[in-house]
């Protein structure tokens, strides 16, 4: 009986691993659903096996990034649930150290778990889940409040998901919460200067479409935020440069009177 049994699990183990190399060639073959197929019945065969799930949750990933913006909304969450939930049985399982070298401009190779966050921010973007990514990233910014690149990676998540005017709010924030930061007073500076930018097709040095009573106001504001930037630090030279590009749609806005 007990050889039997033993047989039984050797068998059950080289079918199982049979089918992860079958779903291996679908992968590599760009057969991603066929893929998934095989490590579906491997991981039937196998419950408790750990590098299957790394495989059939890459597999799914790669679906959903393909299908970004597909109307078939509903089959896109199927598979961004099964990758995000195999990412994390993945870690759960303790796989141990993943091997290779680190990316190039990386001073340290990344632990599992950056991993599986860089996957699951992945999979939540190319689904859609602008909330779901918004209270990651607050979650983080409540764990860490004087971090103050949260402020930038919030706001572009808040104009991803089509909230523009979340995004200046979360820059008008970051100037109150770190007064002594140039960067944000520049940042914030050159977010106001963007409605004086000048249509290309028009070959005019400034945007006709603004009165100029609005571009002289705007123009004094960006002088302003800017004159901040310089005042905390003379040397960042960026901020002179938008300064002049000011002072420049300033003159634009004049009214000349014969």
């Amino acid at each position: 009986a007990l050889f039997t049994a033993l047989g039984a699990t050797s068998c059950t183990q080289i079918e199982s691993r049979d089918l992860i190399r079958e779903g291996n060639q679908h992968y590599n073959d760009g057969q991603y659903a066929e893929a998934i197929e095989a490590y579906t019945k491997s991981m039937e065969l196998e419950p408790d096996g750990v590098i299957v799930f790394w495989n059939r949750a890459c597999a799914a990933e790669t679906l959903v990034l393909k299908m970004r913006g597909s109307e078939d909304a509903k089959t896109r969450r199927d598979y961004a649930d099964m990758a995000l939930k195999d990412f994390q049985t993945w870690l759960d399982r303790d796989p141990g150290e993943v091997e290779g070298e680190p990316v190039e401009g990386e001073e340290e190779k990344k632990s599992n778990e950056e991993i599986v966050r860089d996957h699951r921010l992945t999979v939540l973007d190319a689904d859609g889940r602008c909330d779901d990514l918004l209270q990651y990233w607050m979650d983080k910014h409540k764990a860490a409040p004087r971090e103050e690149s949260w402020y930038n990676v919030i706001g572009r998540q808040y104009e991803k998901c089509g909230k523009p005017e979340k995004r200046v709010e979360w820059m008008v924030k970051r100037t109150k919460d770190f007064p002594d930061s140039v960067k944000a007073w520049h940042a914030l500076a050159i977010e106001r200067f963007d409605p004086l930018w000048p249509d290309p097709e028009k070959q005019l040095p400034y945007n006709e479409d603004m009165p100029s009573a609005e571009r002289i106001q705007t123009a004094d504001k960006v002088i302003e935020l800017l004159d901040k930037a310089t005042s905390l630090d003379p040397q960042f030279l960026d901020a002179y440069t938008w300064r002049s590009m000011a002072y420049t749609q300033r003159l634009f806005a004049r009214v000349v009177v014969e």
